[in-house]
């Protein structure tokens, strides 16, 4: 399971939910028997923190001017799935995941209360629904999420979830 947070430089409230849950795991393992069975059986990576000069200098984009949220290869727009020419965050968040074989990610950010689950493009760069070969487990995963926030659950968007291009549509985000 692939955790990052911060990518947009200007959102560090995720950083600081990794950092407390990090805290939380370590402290719970041995003692709370959820958090020690959950941290036995799943492998966890974190990256609290994908745009340091960008969260240094309160900015959206990286010290270069780059979104790091529209660099990623994108199946329409920019198929050439390589670090290849990339910010050099991208290419090391690229680098990195490659090295693993993840099964699920978050990618916290701040602004609206809502799971975002992909597609967040599709072929017309329209914003209109694009499900996934897997929609349906996207969903039940997404509403897992938020069922256990009230506030997500219950605030603008149906049962707190989205499909990210029916929201919105963008290129180059990473969860696509």
């Amino acid at each position: 399971f692939k955790y990052i947070s911060t990518m947009h430089g200007d959102e560090p409230v995720g950083t600081e939910m990794m950092l407390e849950l990090i805290e939380d795991l370590l402290q719970g393992y041995g003692s709370d028997s959820r958090l020690t069975q959950l941290m036995n059986d799943v492998e966890m990576h974190f990256m609290p923190l994908m745009n340091p000069d960008g969260n240094q200098a309160g900015t959206r984009s990286n010290a270069y001017g780059v979104d790091l949220n529209r660099d990623f290869p994108d199946p329409y727009v920019d198929p050439v799935n390589t670090p290849t020419g990339r910010a050099a965050e991208t290419a090391a968040v690229m680098n990195w995941s490659a090295g693993k074989d993840f099964d699920l990610s978050v990618n916290f950010h701040t602004g609206a209360l809502v799971v975002n689950y992909p597609f967040d493009t599709n072929s017309s760069g329209s914003s209109v629904y694009t499900a996934t070969p897997d929609d349906d487990f996207m969903i039940e995963i997404s509403e897992d999420y938020s069922s256990a926030n009230s506030p997500m659950w219950n605030g603008s968007f149906n049962n707190g979830i989205t499909n990210g291009a029916d929201w919105y549509a963008i290129s180059g985000g990473m969860q696509d």
